[in-house]
């Protein structure tokens, strides 16, 4: 950190290959999350970052951390001529889901595998079970029994406790909690700092708000903010 404040430049994803494996991988997003998701990639060293794929044309030719940027077009031909064979989903949400489902199933159908990461400083059991292309991030915990489906984030700090089970696509926030048992649907968001009660279910395409206290099962479809937990009235959607 130090060389870093004295002017040398900041290090890239090329001073770290000598510690990554041959698999080599194509990111979806070059946002803030996928910030995340390709330092976590590094300190596993789960893969190689070749490409990243956003839908920004002011990001095109540019780099993240010395991964070029380019967009959707023509990637069939891309992938070839890269040779890659893997992929993950580096884009977050804020409760809209349709964005990583596309991207996952555009993944799936260039013929390349979704990755799994999980952070060296991350907490997950033996006895868990993580879905394809899902992320685990620094310091959250997954315990034992759990079952995450594929393409979920479990971001920072997050806690995924003993029997619980969270749907495909879905996205646990910085340092939510779900307590033992707790079963989350598919395309669930789940905000930074919400607490789930034991045994509850988070129905599908459903939304927790940031900081929640949730003691009673959430429908599907609904958003629920408050401690405890209510739905939101229209009025406050607004």
């Amino acid at each position: 950190m130090k060389a870093i404040l004295d002017g040398a430049s900041a290090p890239t994803t090329e001073d770290f290959r000598h510690l990554r494996p041959t698999l080599r991988a194509l990111l979806f997003g070059a946002g803030g999350h996928a910030k995340v998701t390709l330092d976590c990639m590094i300190e596993c060293a789960t893969a190689s970052p070749v490409l990243i794929v956003d839908s920004d044309p002011d990001k095109w030719g540019t780099e993240l951390w010395g991964t070029p940027i380019i967009g959707e077009e023509n990637l069939a031909a891309v992938v070839i001529e890269h040779s890659i064979q893997s992929f993950i989903v580096a884009v977050g949400t804020v409760g809209d889901f349709t964005n990583r489902v596309r991207l996952y199933e555009l993944g799936l159908s260039l013929g390349l595998e979704p990755l799994t990461v999980k952070h060296p400083k991350s907490v997950v059991s033996r006895w868990a079970k993580i879905g394809l292309g899902t992320v685990i991030a620094p310091a959250a915990v997954v315990n034992a029994d759990a079952l995450i489906g594929v393409n979920v984030i479990v971001n920072t700090n997050a806690v995924v406790e003993h029997d619980c089970v969270v749907g495909d696509h879905s996205h646990i926030a910085t340092a939510a909690i779900l307590a033992g048992n707790v079963n989350v649907g598919p395309r669930v968001m789940i905000g930074a700092g919400a607490v789930i009660r034991q045994g509850l279910t988070v129905g599908a395409a459903s939304v927790v708000g940031a900081g929640a206290v949730v003691t009673q099962h959430v429908p599907p479809g609904d958003v629920v903010i408050g401690s405890p937990a209510r739905k939101m009235t229209p009025s406050e959607e607004q």
